[in-house]
Parts: structure tokens; sequence; C-alpha cells
């Protein structure tokens, strides 16, 4: 029985979390059948000795842009022959075991499709290492019935029927798709991720109020933290404006033409209502505060004074992709986001107002 070398890199194979780059010594199975230019010819002191093989389950980090906005990064399963130290006995040069060294390239194909369709199978709770294993000893028992059937391949008849038997159950079995190797041991791997968000924003009161409290220019900050489609946010909103109108509070006379501050801080829980490669849109319904304050003077003789109100949020946000990096573990966008919130206060104030901000958005997954 011909010794037959396997190598396995663990990590590449099991997690898939590094890549190894095709080189010249590889012939890998996706480019084509092999050829006696890929082996080896050497006369060994057994002459009885067909073959000595090596193969490896490696990955490959491939770099694509489905999209003028997109760079996806794919680590993509292969199988390769080390032809550097693989060898084929020169006294043995026939189609027929030409055939058979092909077979054991489409039988490491065929487990190595196997095994990565069950990591990242969503039902699969057999972890990588017991996949290893299972596989590849599956494999080694695939290897021998191979040589009980043809004899250690010298049978050229029942090497073709067995070589047609692994190309048809290889046709039956593909590599999981990009979207299906999200999954590992039945769950999602990016399921959470977190967007930080600022830029300009804008208050603007309704009503009465609106006479005394013009609209409000300033800035927001906002972090969420997401899972699937679900978010919360928590935003704050600081801003500034001129008094339109005289107000009293408390006894002090807030002056028309003097300069106000508005705060508004809020927590609000969103749904990812549309995710696309370009767009996506976020209603989102909360609660907050706002807080209004004011001040005259400096040193010993400043006037100061602030009111505040409790404010129910509703409303929905816009994001414009414009740059996204996909890989299968770690995903970020950058996107240009527009939110407009409806805010109805309670308590001095019993107004509507609308809270609007233009921003950008950085999201990790």
């Amino acid at each position: 029985m011909r010794r037959i070398a396997l190598f396995f890199t663990m990590a590449l194979v099991c997690v898939e979390l590094c890549a190894q780059t095709f080189d010249e010594s590889m012939k890998y199975w996706s480019e084509g059948a092999l050829t006696w230019d890929d082996l080896t010819l050497k006369s060994p002191k057994d002459i009885f000795r067909t073959n000595d093989l090596s193969f490896r389950w490696i990955t490959e980090n491939k770099k694509t842009k489905p999209y003028w906005n997109t760079v996806q990064y794919v680590s993509m399963p292969a199988t390769a022959l080390d032809k550097s130290v693989s060898w084929h006995n020169s006294a043995r040069v026939y189609d027929y075991t030409l055939l058979y060294d092909q077979t054991i390239f489409d039988m490491n194909e065929l487990y190595h499709r196997k095994m990565m369709g069950e990591l990242y199978a969503k039902d699969n709770r057999r972890s990588p290492d017991e996949l290893y294993s299972f596989y590849s000893n599956q494999l080694r028992s695939r290897w021998q019935e191979l040589d009980d059937d043809t004899e250690g391949g010298m049978d050229s008849l029942a090497v073709v029927t067995f070589a047609e038997k692994i190309k048809d159950e290889l046709a039956e079995v593909k590599y999981p798709e990009y979207d299906e190797r999200r999954y590992v041991n039945g769950s999602k791997l990016i399921q959470a991720y977190l967007d930080f968000g600022f830029g300009a924003s804008c208050n603007i009161m309704t009503g009465d109020w609106a006479s005394t409290f013009p609209t409000a220019f300033g800035m927001y900050m906002d972090f969420s933290l997401g899972y699937l489609k679900h978010i919360v946010t928590v935003a704050m909103s600081p801003s500034s404006g001129t008094l339109g109108t005289d107000f009293s509070h408390d006894g002090y006379q807030w002056l028309q033409g003097e300069g106000f501050n508005h705060l508004m801080i809020g927590f609000a829980y969103g749904y990812m209502l549309y995710d696309g490669p370009f767009f996506a849109l976020i209603p989102r319904a909360g609660i907050g505060g706002r807080e209004f304050s004011w001040s005259r003077g400096t040193g010993n003789n400043m006037l100061k004074d602030d009111f505040s109100n409790t404010v129910a949020l509703a409303g929905a946000e816009f994001r414009f992709k414009f740059h996204r990096v996909l890989s299968q573990y770690t995903s970020h966008e950058h996107s240009l986001a527009i939110r407009c919130l409806a805010a109805r206060d309670f308590g001095i104030m019993d107004a509507f107002s609308f809270n609007m901000t233009l921003g950008y958005v950085w999201s990790i997954k």
C-alpha cells in the first residue's frame, strides 16, 4: 500500500482566520485536472511504490468589488497538491495511474467541501476540531477503499469506475456560499454591531414657543448598539439660538435678542426596516429630556436660569452608504445620515418640535 502524506493546516481549515495565497509550488484543484507536468517523476528504491502525494486544505483571501461603494474580502476554501514534495513512480506513467492520482485529488476536494459545508451550516453543533477529525478519518477510509477496489491503482478498469463515482459525488457537493459562511456552529457570525455618529443639528419649535425660541443650531453625537435588526441609541444634541421675544421664568426676565442654549438628550429604540448595499432606513421612537438655559453678565454679577421638559420622540433616519468594507468576520460602513425626529414636550412647555440632524455614521459589525 502506497504511503500518501496529508498535511492539513488546522487553523486555516477550521476557522479560516488566515489566508494562503496561490503560488507556483501548488496545483489547485480549481485549476483543472492533474497532468504529468504537475508531478515529479522519479525512480524510488521501492519499485512497487506508485506515488507519494501531499495535499493541503487551505483558504485564499479574494478581494472583490461587487458595488462601486463596496470592497469585499472573501475567504475561499481551496484544495491543493504541493508539487514541491509530491512525486510519481517514473516506471508507472500510464493514463490510468494519472487518473488514480487525480481521483485521490478529487477525494480531498470532496471531503474538504463536506467539512466546510457542515462547519457553516445553521444547524451545525459540532466544533471545528470535531469536524476536522470526522472528515479526515472519512477521507482516509475512502483512500483505503480506493486501494482495495483498484489493487493499489493497478486495476485500470476499477480506477475508471471509482473515479466516475467520486466525480458524481463532487457534482452534488458545493462549498458554502459567502452568505452561508457567515454562520458557525449554528450561530450567525455577524449579529451585533456598533454605530458612532456626529454632525450638525437644528431644533425647530412649533406654535407660540416658536416665536420665543427660534430655530437653534448646533451639533449632535450618538452611540448605538445593534443586534440583527434591533438598535438602541443614546444621543446628545447641544445647540444655541437667540431669543425672539421676552420670556419670564422663576423671577428672571430673559430678554429678546439675548442668547439661549438648548440641550436635548434622548434614548431611542430603532428597527432596521431596510438595510441594502447603498441605503438604510431606520424608524425610531424613544424618550428623552430637553433643557433651555440662559445667562447674563459675568462673574459675581452673572444671572442664570434654566428649565427642562420630558420629551417623547419619534421619527426616522435615512443613511446613504458611500463606503463599505466587508469580510466574513468583521465589516464596517461609512454613511451620510439624515435624521428627523418629532418631539412632544411635557412640562413647562406643552408643545411639539422637530429635531433634524445631518452627519456621518461609522458602523462596525
